[in-house]
């Protein structure tokens, strides 16, 4: 019987996994840290780990490394649980391959997927699929992490940034997003990951916490509670079903915005020139438009008023983005029937955050 080892310190997550890899036919053994890996590795080779990228401590990643790159586990294969952009997964992709199990549409179906693939096991059962069980288990869980997590962004608030505490905080949103998407709230998922890599950014690089991405993280927080409402999760759509169109005649920036929020799962549509932008949006629906100020033929101050009167669009959030974050720019946009100012260079890590909230925001008339 193949024997999988699941190395990962969020109980709750685990209990899944080993009830799911179970009902598979699988032997499932677990480990929270390197060490309890390493003694159970010493008493039975695993035929295949599944790894955790997040762990509570802050040094866990280097110990973790250090134990894939033993003799013992070099030939094991390695798959990694879910997880944003990460510079861990870089960094052991450095010493060995892994295969990333995606979160969407469902973390544990691509995980037998790729289990029977790699150990060249036929017939592996469906998975039982989410429950009302475990749809409970997993809101209760994130409620769980989302306390945490405000009690954690105190410390960010109040200028604190020691990076023990920005890790920690980064372990209690990457519990959120995993538990989501174990419970089948793939949006809030998505905005947990989104928000989780902005935090890894924080940790990574303190010097660049300022009181626009502080903002951004409380909104954020306070979003994410609203979303995990039990009147709320049915009325959100899963991000790749949320299209984005991205109005910037300068190719560079638009591309750019898709690769961030394509991060995220959502899809970006791209218009280069006006007249290109309002027969797009006079044909299409979208839930959010990115919008530059700055076009050569038709300003977006215009293009804002001109799509307000499509039916379809009276209220379809509007992002305006330019280089010139004047006061008379803030006050035309506002004027124009836009919901927020963003200035360029745009954060590249900040973007997802902001763009799913709108997006979710609109999907509930409050945009």
């Amino acid at each position: 019987m193949n024997r999988i080892l699941l190395l990962s310190a969020d109980s709750l997550v685990v209990d899944v996994y080993r009830e799911q890899l179970g009902s598979a036919g699988f032997l499932v053994s677990h480990a929270a840290d390197a060490a309890t890996a390493q003694a159970s590795a010493t008493k039975a080779v695993p035929s295949a780990i599944l790894l955790d990228l997040a762990l509570p401590e802050i040094t866990g990643l280097s110990e973790i490394v250090l134990l894939l790159s033993s003799p013992a586990f070099l030939s094991v294969p390695l798959f990694a649980m879910p997880s944003g952009p990460d510079d861990s997964l870089i960094t052991i992709q450095e010493h060995r391959s892994i295969t990333v199990i995606r979160r969407t549409p469902d973390p544990i179906r691509g995980l037998l997927h790729a289990l029977g693939e790699t150990l060249e096991v036929a017939n592996i059962p469906e998975p039982t699929g989410i429950d009302s069980s475990r749809r409970q288990r997993m809101h209760q869980g994130a409620e769980d992490a989302l306390h945490e997590i405000r009690i954690q962004s105190r410390s960010v608030a109040s200028g604190d940034n020691d990076v023990f505490a920005l890790h920690a905080l980064c372990f209690a949103c990457h519990q959120l997003a995993h538990r989501c998407a174990l419970g089948g709230f793939a949006a809030v998922a998505a905005l947990g990951e989104a928000t989780e890599s902005l935090l890894r950014d924080f940790r990574d690089n303190p010097e660049q916490i300022d009181t626009q991405t502080t903002r951004t993280l409380s909104q954020a927080v306070d979003f994410l509670s609203e979303m995990l409402g039990s009147n709320t999760l049915a009325k959100l759509r899963p991000p790749g079903e949320c299209p984005v169109l991205a109005i910037d005649d300068e190719p560079m920036a638009s591309e750019a915005l898709a690769a961030a929020l394509g991060c995220v799962g959502v899809p970006v549509t791209t218009a280069l020139r006006s007249d290109e932008a309002l027969a797009t949006l006079e044909k299409y629906l979208f839930d959010l438009v990115f919008l530059d100020v700055g076009l050569p033929d038709m300003n977006g101050f215009e293009i804002c008023t001109r799509l307000r009167q499509y039916p379809h669009h009276k209220k379809t959030p509007v992002v305006f983005l330019t280089g010139m974050p004047t006061f008379q720019n803030r006050v035309q946009s506002t004027l124009a029937g836009g919901n927020e100012f963003l200035s360029k260079p745009f954060n590249l890590v900040e973007l997802p955050v902001k763009a799913l909230m709108w997006i979710y925001k609109g999907q509930l008339g409050k945009a």
